[in-house]
């Protein structure tokens, strides 16, 4: 009897050691805090189970899996995903599976909002998108940026972040926004799923799953080009030199903002340019330039080398793009570019030979100048120093001296100087100055003499030359 008593205990306590069991370290939390599941059961129960069903209703951040001879144990780090009743039971693992109740907040964790919205809130494909995610609490959390996850046909680039107060469902709280560029590659609905966000109070790690968003691509005409942007672009042409040296390259650059991919950018470039040598020696170049804006940006680079000197006229650049509003093909133009090829060494002879001329017809004036005017002032000096005369032999000797070409030598007498001033010059009463300069050697008055200087004045600037 007492051995049949043993068996039948040791068989209980076998069963109820091989029974699998849940337990949980807390039955309520708020949404964002984590619990921990621990289950247990007999060796080789738990390495392949499936967890698929609990995922759905929580984040297993952490799984870890310990055994020993006789039991196997699996410890589950969970944040719930939603708030309310969770059953936290595990298919193909039986026992007892416990309930989690879970509040939209606590006194420690406060409610969060999450919002998502794109700007603008319709649109097609193909076209740039700005998204933004949104979390807003009242609790002063430390929010850390997620990384969006990459889905098949939607690009997505991440723009910057920012923080407002707002006040959502009748609560005030702190906004915190990220945002995306997204372009959906087609239209139809995708389900994004969003990442789950985390946060830290007070050396606390909270983590919040928000709801994942549909994004709802309107199509577009199966006619438009692929080298068409959905929506208006901006093109800044940058301004161009008005002349430019022969065989020299020179890079024109230009700012796409609109919605272009660097592929369909350069084809719709390159066909633009087929017809253009000067443009084609070298392809253009197309860098992105990062910026806050949804639409992508895009330095054009085009590089232009002429080989003959002359006007060149660069053509006329087209950016077609697709109105949604007016469902047609719209174009943004630039017009036709005008500027002059020159040569370097051509200029440089030209200016020679403009500066030899120029020279050369300054000389020229200067001789003309000299030969027309020169004689003016010769005959000028020399009537200013017959007013300084102290004397007759004084003033004989400077009317000796005086010629209308230069400097020349003194004459010996004054009949020479006669001669000389016969051949040179035209001076009316010459012969009746002399005359009167050699008898006032034999006596004068003073006011004789004065009388004689002027008179020698007046026919000195009576002179002309022959």
């Amino acid at each position: 009897m007492v051995r049949r008593l043993l068996v039948i205990a040791g068989l209980v306590a076998t069963s109820a050691l091989a029974a699998p069991t849940y337990q949980l370290d807390r039955k309520t939390i708020a949404l964002g805090e984590a619990v921990t599941l621990t289950v247990t059961a007999k060796p080789s129960t738990l390495d392949k189970v499936d967890l698929t069903r609990l995922a759905q209703s929580c984040e297993i951040l952490n799984r870890n899996l310990g055994r020993d001879k006789n039991t196997e144990t699996l410890t589950l780090t969970l944040y719930p995903r939603q708030s309310g009743r969770l059953d936290l039971a595990i298919p193909g693992i039986a026992g007892r599976a416990p309930l989690l109740e879970v509040s939209d907040g606590s006194k420690d964790v406060p409610r969060v909002h999450f919002r998502v919205e794109t700007q603008p809130a319709t649109y097609h494909a193909r076209q740039p998108v700005r998204l933004t995610l949104e979390a807003c609490d009242s609790g002063g959390l430390m929010w850390t940026r997620p990384p969006l996850p990459t889905r098949e046909g939607i690009l997505v680039r991440t723009l910057g972040e920012d923080e407002q107060e707002a006040e959502r469902n009748g609560e005030r709280c702190t906004a915190h926004r990220w945002h995306w560029a997204m372009t959906p590659t087609a239209a139809g609905t995708t389900t994004l799923p969003l990442p789950v966000l985390e946060a830290n109070k007070l050396g606390r790690r909270l983590r919040f799953a928000p709801p994942p968003v549909q994004l709802q691509a309107q199509p577009i005409p199966a006619w438009l080009p692929a080298e068409a942007a959905i929506g208006k672009p901006v093109v800044t042409v940058n301004p161009l030199p008005v002349e430019w040296p022969i065989e020299r390259p020179l890079a024109w650059r230009i700012d796409v903002n609109g919605g272009y991919s660097t592929a369909a950018l350069k084809s719709l470039l390159m066909l633009q340019l087929a017809t253009q040598p000067q443009l084609t020696t070298y392809p253009p170049t197309i860098e992105f330039v990062a910026s806050e804006s949804a639409t992508p940006r895009y330095t054009v680079t085009l590089y232009l080398l002429a080989h003959t000197r002359g006007p060149v006229e660069l053509p006329e650049l087209v950016f077609p793009w697709y109105d949604p509003a007016t469902d047609a093909l719209q174009q943004v133009r630039h017009g036709a570019t005008a500027l002059r090829i020159v040569d370097p060494a051509w200029q440089f002879a030209m200016q020679a030979l403009l500066l030899l001329a120029t020279m050369g017809a300054a000389t020229g004036l200067a001789y003309l100048v000299h030969r027309t005017q020169a004689w003016r002032w010769r005959r000028h000096v020399a009537s200013a120093r017959l007013a300084s005369a102290v004397d007759v032999a004084d003033l004989a000797q400077r009317l000796r001296g005086f010629s209308l070409h230069g400097v020349a030598r003194v004459a010996p007498t004054l009949g020479e100087w006669q001669s000389r001033m016969r051949r040179e010059a035209t001076i009316d009463g010459i012969a009746e100055l002399v005359a009167a300069v050699e008898l006032s050697h034999y006596g004068t008055t003073s006011s004789q003499f004065d009388a004689l200087k002027t008179r020698a004045c007046d026919a000195l600037r009576r002179a002309r030359p022959r």
